[in-house]
């Protein structure tokens, strides 16, 4: 049987697994939100949830943006 201290660092984990991701996926759909969480199904509820609660993640996404800005120009 898995012990609490297991289950924590496996769902940290998976949990960063799926910031990789979405991040990943935002580079490759230039920032757009909604086509990246469909192309990782992720709720796009638990993308503004780590956004909200992860300054690390948010800064990420900030770095994205303006990768995508530069894009357009």
């Amino acid at each position: 049987m898995m012990g609490k201290s297991k289950k924590v660092d496996t769902l940290t984990h998976r949990i960063q697994h799926k910031k990789k991701a979405i991040l990943e996926a935002l580079r490759l759909t230039l920032g757009v939100v909604s086509v990246a969480c469909e192309r990782i199904k992720m709720d796009r509820s638990t993308f503004y949830k780590y956004m909200k609660e992860d300054e690390d993640f948010h800064a990420a996404l900030i770095e994205i943006e303006d990768y995508a800005l530069d894009f357009a120009e």
